[in-house]
């Protein structure tokens, strides 16, 4: 079991978890359980970002990325994890230029996985996926700001109803939601990672009122700003 930004998830064999810098998680592990960790600096993958500018969003959101344990993903990421702890183990020549290589090829990896897990695989959704994805890029960007709907919708050659319904159907919640979820994971990290007040997260993230910040999270966390850092 894991918990990621203040949601848990099951672990399975097969599953594989993709977490950005500073994402809140927490483990709970059974007895016998095994598995890979990789740690990848975001300098490290300018050659992947400057190719396909959109693995950047993509590889910025925690997500638990499940596959069947003997299926062609799940046995190629064991390998990539298996050479490339082999290599780091390893005193070569060329080490460094060959890790690197390893972390273009697992991040490509979950970049590829991610972009399955949001599309839904389905070719009818295809359309809508496309919104969502350019949608959530403009969230990652602009969510201090706390743009409306309606400018979001515009600036995406949208209606408001049609984004929302495109965000029901690909995540299974509205884009307010989307919104909301942002500013929440971004709360949540301040709160454990920094020394920063409440009322300073508040400004920081775009909120004037710092009473109005401290109801807007005891509302999606069941727990004030302060008691949430407190049993962090």
């Amino acid at each position: 079991m894991t918990r990621i930004d203040g949601r848990d998830r099951e672990l399975k064999p097969g599953s594989a978890l993709l977490l950005p810098p500073a994402t809140i998680h927490e483990f709970h592990f059974v007895v016998d359980t095994e598995g890979f960790v990789a740690s990848v600096a975001e300098t490290s993958l300018k050659r992947l970002f400057d190719a396909e500018p959109e693995a950047r969003s993509l590889l910025a959101t925690p997500a638990l990325l499940q596959a069947e344990p003997e299926s062609v993903e799940a046995q190629s990421l064991e390998t990539l994890m298996r050479l490339a702890m082999s290599e780091f183990g390893a005193n070569r020549p060329n080490r460094e230029f060959a890790l690197a290589a390893y972390a273009d090829l697992l991040a490509s990896w979950f970049s590829r996985a991610a972009r399955g897990l949001r599309a839904g695989g389905e070719p009818a959704k295809d359309l809508r996926a496309g919104l969502v994805r350019r949608f959530i890029e403009r969230v990652e960007i602009r969510f201090q700001s706390h743009e409306p709907l309606t400018e979001h919708a515009r600036a995406l050659g949208v209606s408001v109803p049609h984004l929302s319904r495109s965000c029901r159907e690909v995540l299974g919640h509205s884009a307010a939601r989307v919104i909301q979820d942002r500013l929440m994971i971004e709360a949540r990290r301040d709160l454990v990672y920094t020394s920063l007040t409440v009322a300073q997260i508040s400004f920081r993230l775009g909120f004037s009122d710092p009473a109005y910040f401290s109801r807007f999270f005891a509302k999606r966390a069941g727990i004030s700003p302060s008691d949430y850092r407190a049993k962090a």
